[in-house]
C-alpha cells in the first residue's frame, strides 16, 4: 500500500466524538464549514479555516525506525467553535463557547484513538477571537488545535 496520511480518518473520528457527545446535543458540528450562517446558534467545526486564516491543519513527517516501513506523523487540526447569542449577551455567548470547548475536551479524553485512527489527540491550545456585537447578536468564537501523533498508513 502506497503512503497514507491519517488526517482524513482523524477529522472523521473527531467529527463522530463530537457528534455523539451527549453535552452537544442540538449543537451544529460539521466538518470544514464555514461560520458564517447566521442562523446557526451553536456550531463546532474539525478542520476549520476561516475567512483570516486558510489553514486547516499544518503538520510534520518524520522517519520512524530503520526499516522506514511507516513514518510518524504530527499534526494540528485546526477547529472552531462559535455562540450566538441574540440580545448581544457577550458574556453569555462566551461562557457558553466555553462550555462546548470543555465536553469537546472530554470527548476526545474518552477516545484519545479516535476509533483506531490515531495514536494521540489532544486538545493543546485554544484562542478567543473577538466576540462581537452584530444585529443578529452577540457572536463568541474559540478556535483550537487538536493535535494528532500517528504512525501514517502503508
Amino acid at each position: 500500500m502506497a503512503y497514507a496520511s491519517t488526517f482524513p480518518a482523524a477529522v472523521a473520528g473527531l467529527t463522530a466524538a463530537w457528534r455523539f457527545a451527549p453535552g452537544l446535543a442540538g449543537v451544529l458540528v460539521a466538518d470544514m464549514v464555514s461560520l458564517t450562517d447566521s442562523s446557526t446558534e451553536e456550531a463546532v467545526i474539525a478542520a476549520y479555516a476561516g475567512t483570516d486564516d486558510d489553514i486547516a491543519a499544518e503538520g510534520t513527517l518524520a522517519q520512524e525506525g530503520y526499516d522506514g516501513v511507516r513514518d510518524r506523523e504530527l499534526y494540528d487540526i485546526r477547529c472552531a467553535i462559535a455562540v450566538r447569542r441574540g440580545g448581544g449577551d457577550l458574556a453569555a455567548a462566551r461562557a457558553r463557547a466555553f462550555v462546548l470547548l470543555a465536553v469537546c475536551g472530554q470527548a476526545l479524553a474518552a477516545d484519545r484513538k479516535l476509533g483506531g485512527a490515531v495514536m494521540t489527540a489532544v486538545i493543546t491550545s485554544w484562542s478567543l477571537l473577538t466576540d462581537l456585537s452584530l444585529d443578529e447578536g452577540a457572536l463568541a468564537r474559540i478556535r483550537f488545535n487538536v493535535s494528532i501523533d500517528a504512525f501514517t498508513n502503508r
